[in-house]
């Protein structure tokens, strides 16, 4: 037959457990808000790079598109040029490059 300290004991036992389980859900949920604002921090600064780099890419190829009109296309175009040039020859425009 189980003593009457035993109950409380068994009972104290599971409250505090239910308690540490408790503290663990809070825990876990409080880690995973963090990782999901990590996340949208690291997309945030991702985002920003790639603008950057395409702004940076664009001001490049404007230049190199200036270069080429007002000296004339370098020996060895870059690959943008290259293919601006294609496109430029492929399909003229009537008022740029008039026809004798």
């Amino acid at each position: 037959m189980e003593s009457c300290g035993s109950g409380r004991e068994k009972q104290r036992r599971i409250a505090q457990w239910n308690a540490y389980e408790l503290e663990r859900k809070k825990d876990c949920i409080a880690n995973k808000l963090q990782f999901e604002k990590d996340l949208e921090s690291l997309e945030r600064v991702q985002t920003d790079v790639e603008r950057a780099m395409d702004h940076e890419s664009g001001k490049d190829a404007a230049a190199q598109v200036q270069h080429a009109v007002l000296h004339g296309v370098p020996a060895k175009p870059s690959d943008f040029l290259q293919g601006a040039l294609q496109a430029a020859q492929s399909n003229p425009v009537d008022w740029l490059m008039p026809t004798s």
